[in-house]
């Protein structure tokens, strides 16, 4: 499915419909099923939603119920021609996707026939041909939606057998395992400053000129949806404060906002002031960004020293600021990411003297105890030196530079190119990989 940073429950849907004593399964149909679908049309029509919209049942006599009685109805244009309606069965569904997809599966209390076209236990599936069938029938059907599956149920899920039973239950439990991990982020991580920020961002001119293609998610477990999109992603499940989300021109840009409190996000409380806080961040909070970062996430930091008189008015600029910078280029994000992966698995290493990233094989040497030099082996090779041919006179190479003689601007572990940095005890040189690398120099 697409993953959009939505909540989950606006991601699956489950719907369970209540009888009133009758007996509303009739040749294998179920009215009131299709009576709750066609209101979920008319609220999306409400709305304006222009989502394509897919109806799969398990059985013929359902599909075709369904398709008499949307017919009827004054806004059948609507839903064909602007939702892209289609009605499906499980067999019919192959190669048809829509963001929103209902399942209607007819079955109620008094009557349940899944029996007859989904498998029993899919352990069976390599014992004949109609197991592999029914088989394929459930995995086909329930991979159609992109953006929300809605299960329209008439009886209680414990009382679905077989594999539908069982897949029925797996979206149930998936569903109700997120809200008792969200319920309990949101508890721990929940900070004192949320409400104001929030209080500032609805009060920004940017929202009230956007707030139509702008969405503002707080709380979001960008790890977990990271870990989803991303299968290499080894990261902690990191959340954020906030993800604001704004579309332009086909474009989407994604911006994590924070509030930095003192206790959480800064080390060396007493060395901190309006000018350097900066410098200050917390060796986690400094590799957490640079890790977002290079999933394409811009990062705008909210404290007490760069909040301003006027929060709304700071705020308001900043996000501006960073809207008018180019798209994220995706595939030059990607590959910094594999870069950075590279160089922490330890496949890559940077050589200090040609300034060029190299495979690790480059750098072996049998002669040394690690077995890897620090300067890739093709720097090593020694070059005759150039004659002239009119006076015979040897030239001269050139002299390294200063900067490398002395030896400070050159990382002593990984041999990169260093920052000056302020820590607890002063300036000193810092390497430009932090935190990748925590090679230091005396200022």
């Amino acid at each position: 499915m697409k993953i959009r940073g939505k909540p989950i429950d606006e991601t699956l849907k489950l719907s369970l419909i209540k009888h009133d004593g009758k007996k509303e399964l009739s040749q294998n149909t179920n009215r009131l099923e299709i009576e709750f679908i066609i209101s979920e049309l008319e609220q999306l029509k409400a709305k304006g939603s222009n989502a394509s919209v897919g109806i799969i049942t398990p059985h013929t006599n359902q599909q075709k119920l369904t398709m008499e009685m949307i017919s009827k109805l004054p806004d059948r244009d609507h839903f064909f021609d602007v939702n892209k309606l289609k009605i499906m069965t499980f067999d019919t569904c192959q190669g048809e996707e829509r963001d929103i997809v209902f399942y209607s599966l007819v079955a109620t209390e008094e009557s349940d026939r899944l029996w007859g076209v989904f498998i029993k236990d899919l352990a069976d599936v390599d014992l004949e041909e109609e197991s592999r069938i029914k088989a394929q029938r459930l995995n086909v059907g329930f991979s159609r939606a992109k953006e929300c599956i809605h299960l329209v149920l008439s009886k209680p899920l414990d009382r679905y057998s077989g594999a539908i039973g069982d897949a029925l239950r797996h979206y149930q439990n998936t569903l109700l395992d997120a809200r008792k991990e969200r319920t309990a982020v949101d508890v721990d991580r929940r900070s004192a400053m949320e409400p104001a920020v929030l209080n500032w961002f609805y009060q920004t001119q940017f929202w009230k000129d956007n707030s139509g293609s702008t969405e503002l998610i707080p709380g979001f477990e960008i790890g977990r949806y990271l870990r989803q999109l991303d299968k290499t992603y080894t990261h902690p499940n990191y959340v954020v404060d906030f993800l604001l989300i704004h579309r332009k021109d086909n474009q989407e840009y994604k911006i994590i906002i924070e509030y930095d409190g003192f206790k959480e996000h800064f080390q060396d409380t007493d060395a901190r002031d309006q000018f350097r806080h900066e410098y200050y961040y917390s060796e986690a909070d400094v590799y957490r960004e640079k890790v977002l970062e290079s999933y394409g996430y811009k990062f705008l930091r909210i404290n007490k020293f760069n909040i301003g008189n006027n929060p709304i008015t700071t705020l308001d600029n900043r996000i501006r600021l960073l809207i008018k910078d180019e798209p994220v280029n995706t595939k030059f994000l990607s590959s910094v990411h594999e870069t950075v992966e590279a160089f922490q698995n330890g496949s890559v290493r940077l050589c200090p003297k040609c300034e060029e990233i190299r495979n690790i094989v480059d750098f072996r040497d049998s002669a040394l105890i690690s077995g890897y030099g620090r300067i890739c082996n093709k720097c090593k090779e020694t070059k005759k030196p150039e004659i002239r041919p009119a006076t015979g006179v040897t030239k001269k190479p050139k002299a390294p530079s200063d900067t490398y003689v002395a030896g400070r601007t050159l990382c002593p572990k990984c041999g990169s190119r260093m920052v000056l940095r302020s820590g607890r005890y002063g300036r000193f040189w810092g390497c430009s990989r932090f935190p990748y690398c925590r090679g230091t120099r005396r200022y």
